[in-house]
């Protein structure tokens, strides 16, 4: 996708980024796997005071690794991420198959 910006944009000098043949200004593309999950493909997760705020530590639990904490964030869009999740919030987090699939399709 070639960006045809006007001058008046922000994101004119912005060094544009060629990855995989496809140009971007450094925005992420979110994988339509994490768009198109099914329940079968979730686990619901209430959360406790231990994970308020800290869907680090959510990964860490479901993956083993704090460093998945974005695609349970992206999968739940919260409207305001701070803070996110608070306590007695039921989120769904993807499964383990799901996350290999997203992490080696990227």
């Amino acid at each position: 996708m070639a960006f045809d910006l006007p001058h008046y944009s922000r994101y004119v000098n912005t060094e544009r980024i060629f990855w995989d043949r496809e140009e971007s200004l450094g925005l992420y593309n979110v994988p339509n796997r994490i768009r198109t999950l099914e329940p079968k493909d979730l686990i619901s997760v209430k959360i406790t005071p231990r994970f308020v705020g800290r869907p680090d530590l959510i990964s860490q639990e479901h993956y083993n690794t704090p460093y998945y904490a974005w695609v349970i964030i992206i999968h739940n869009s919260p409207l305001n991420p701070v803070g996110w999740p608070r306590q007695g919030d039921v989120i769904t987090v993807p499964n383990e198959t799901v996350i290999d699939e997203i992490i080696h399709s990227s």
